[in-house]
């Protein structure tokens, strides 16, 4: 029996290029400070494409944007760990994608689903947990 192993984090950044189209890629943004857990608002080096309502993605935390200031370089307020996902600390190093097609928490949702659906099928499968 061959045996392969791959973590979560491997197969969702698999399937993010598999999915992503020239037309699906989302703008990547970066924070211009160190984002805590805890922070509501932040600034972008790029916001000008964020709106109320819009999702943008950091790692595997999704925040909603509540609010954008007007000024020159505005301050977005927002709702973290939107969807489900976790807030935690953001380095100003991690890009942020704006509205993505496929979030990287809903791609591994559907890897997780389809593991559960193949070892309920009797296929032979170690999964441990993963941070996505």
């Amino acid at each position: 029996m061959i045996t392969t192993s791959v973590t979560l984090g491997t197969l969702v950044d698999r399937t993010m290029l598999d999915l992503a189209g020239h037309a699906d890629v989302p703008q990547v943004v970066s924070l211009t400070a160190a984002l805590a857990a805890a922070d509501l608002t932040f600034q972008l080096t790029d916001a000008g494409n964020v709106r109320v309502s819009g999702i943008i993605e950091f790692e595997s935390e999704l925040v909603l944007v509540t609010a954008v200031s007007d000024d020159a370089v505005p301050v977005i307020t927002v709702s973290r760990g939107y969807y489900g996902t976790t807030a935690a600390d953001h380095a100003t190093s991690v890009p942020g994608f704006i509205n993505p097609l496929y979030s990287r928490h809903r791609v591994a949702e559907a890897i997780r689903r389809s593991l559960s659906r193949l070892e309920a099928l009797g296929v032979p499968l170690e999964i441990g947990r993963a941070h996505v």
